[in-house]
Parts: C-alpha cells; structure tokens; sequence
C-alpha cells in the first residue's frame, strides 16, 4: 500500500462514516512551529486561516481523493498538506506525496500543483493552464519580517512585531514550453519577459491601453488571457 493511501484508511477506521475510498497517505500529526514568544506576529503560516477548505487531492500514484468530512490547509512556509475532520487532530502530508490539490474554500476554487517544467519540489498556484499556448502559475514565497523597531529617544522607526510576508513570484510558461520568471509586476518586467518572443506586438498593444501604468496580478491574468485568445 502506497504510503499516501494509508492515513485515510486509518481514519476510515477511527470514522465508520468516511466512505470506503477516501483513501489517505503516510502522516504525521502536525506540530506549528513555535516562535519569539517574546515579540507578538501578525499574519498566518497557513493559506486559510479562518474557516478551512474541502479539496480534492490527487496522490503521487494518481488516485483521487475527496472527502466532505475532511478539511483541508496549506502551509505556506513547508508547501506541506494539512488536514483533519474535528480540528482536534491535525494531521500533515508532506507535498511530495500528492501532484495537486484543489481547494473549494466558499466561492472560490484554488489549485496547487507540481509544476515539472519548472522544477520538481516547489507548489504552484495554477491561474491560468493552457497547454498549448501561455501558462500563468504563482508561487507563495512566504517569510516571516522579524521585528524591527528601535528609538534614539527622539524618532522612534519600525514595528513592535514580526509578521508573516507572502511574496508572489509569478511564471509564464510559453509555447515553445520554454518560462519566465516575474518577481515584480511592472511594465518594465512584461517587456522583458516577451522581448523575443512572437507575440511582442501584440504585449506593446495591451500594455499601451494601460494609462496609469499600474499593474496587478488581475493585469497579467487579462493579459494572459488575451494572448490566448
């Protein structure tokens, strides 16, 4: 037995009602790591950090798993997969053991997965997937912004607490399968990215209509989209 089925057929055992196939990998129970209990932190480690998420999660051998009576998180740090049915018992697997997991979180869907074009070990966010034109994937680079505050008794700079920073880094992947890494969303970067590439023309068009200049994570979905068009 793959060692990504056997957590669910545990749980299966401890949960009569969980059905026959929601079959579950190796685990661990999830221990959060422990900060400077000295300096308060704003922010969260994990994608959802509120009300948690159904999900479907497709393992390392492709079976499919999706369970109402589980509920699903993300760390963000590690890329690790939580879950757990009561939030008594949180249980952690690590990403290695699943390809993607779709996160039904209220209205909104969300999907992670590995990206083998870009490597092997990191999760990305899938915006946009098109297999034989442009692709738009984010990685969540989250770090913790330790506190910084200090006073010369007259000015006083910084924050009393450390926080929790995501970091978006986006991916383009072109037809040719080829990618693009964006660490900023600028002009600039858009030009940089396309310079050689066919469509370049049809970039300058888009980016011309863009009169502020200001450009978000909505732009390069539209932008991508319109390429695909």
């Amino acid at each position: 037995m793959n060692r990504f089925v056997f957590l669910v057929v545990c749980m299966a055992c401890s949960f009569p009602a969980m059905s026959q196939n929601s079959q579950f990998p190796n685990y661990t129970l999830y221990n959060p790591p422990e900060y400077e209990k000295e300096v308060p932190i704003k922010g969260n480690p994990l994608l959802f950090d509120s009300a948690w998420a159904h999900a479907k999660v497709v393992t390392a051998n492709n079976k499919i798993i999706q369970n109402d009576s589980l509920f699903f998180n993300l760390e963000k740090i590690s890329q690790n997969l939580l879950l757990t049915q009561d939030y008594k018992k949180i249980y952690e697997v690590d990403k290695r053991e699943f390809k993607s997991v779709t996160f039904f979180w209220h209205d909104s869907v969300y999907i992670f997965e590995h990206v083998y074009l870009i490597n092997k070990k990191d999760f990305f966010q899938e915006l946009i997937r098109n297999d034989n034109k442009y692709s738009l994937y984010k990685f969540i680079h989250t770090t913790i912004k330790s506190q910084n505050w200090h006073t010369n008794g007259l000015v006083t700079e910084g924050k009393l607490y450390s926080q929790f920073v995501d970091n978006p880094v986006y991916y383009i992947i072109l037809p040719n399968k080829e990618y693009k890494v964006l660490n900023e969303i600028k002009k600039k970067s858009i030009d940089r990215a396309f310079k050689l590439n066919g469509d370049n023309m049809k970039v300058d068009e888009w980016l011309s209509t863009n009169k502020s200049g200001v450009f978000g994570e909505d732009d390069l979905w539209k932008l991508i989209l319109y390429l695909n068009g």
